[in-house]
């Protein structure tokens, strides 16, 4: 057997080999990213019992407003939960702008920000609801300014210029 031979020959293999390991490996990912759903399902359910008994406190009215607070932020951690976990579930840009908008609006809500800071959360947010209206609907830069594409139609090109 030539040397040459057995070099095509290990060439071919990997070849055949390779989009198996490829398989398994997105197999084993998926199979990963649903066993960690699962965790954090478990964990956005135990997280949310263990709010039950503040709720009650805040009903019965034995409660000061650091108690709200606190309690604002395990709520918005429990909904950032639940966002990460359809990210987990259907992985797409929209779950992944909405995860997002929660992190930068708990941001803003739970920690003491100054009112530079709460402008740039806003404008973050902004920029990131602009960015999943312009992903849901990619035609709506056009629907939202139609006098472009006119002036575009109407300016005389080149060859038009030429032959005057």
């Amino acid at each position: 057997m030539n040397t040459n031979d057995f070099g095509k020959h290990n060439k071919e293999n990997n070849k055949e080999e390779q989009p198996k390991v490829l398989t398994f490996l997105q197999k084993a990912g998926e199979l990963l990213e649903i066993v960690a759903a699962a965790f954090m399902c478990i964990a956005v359910i135990f997280a949310f019992i263990k709010m039950v008994p503040v709720l009650q406190q805040f009903w019965k009215g034995n409660s000061l407003s650091s108690d709200f607070n606190h309690f604002i932020e395990n709520m918005f951690t429990v909904v950032i939960g639940i966002e990460f976990l359809k990210m987990l579930c259907r992985p797409d840009a929209d779950n992944v702008l909405e995860t997002l908008i929660f992190l930068v609006a708990r941001h803003m809500i739970v920690t003491d920000t100054t009112p530079v800071q709460d402008l740039v959360s806003t404008i973050s947010i902004l920029m990131l609801l602009v960015m999943k209206k312009i992903i849901q609907d990619p035609g709506c830069l056009r629907k939202t300014f139609p006098g472009r594409d006119r002036e575009e139609k109407k300016a005389p090109s080149s060859s038009d210029s030429d032959k005057a």
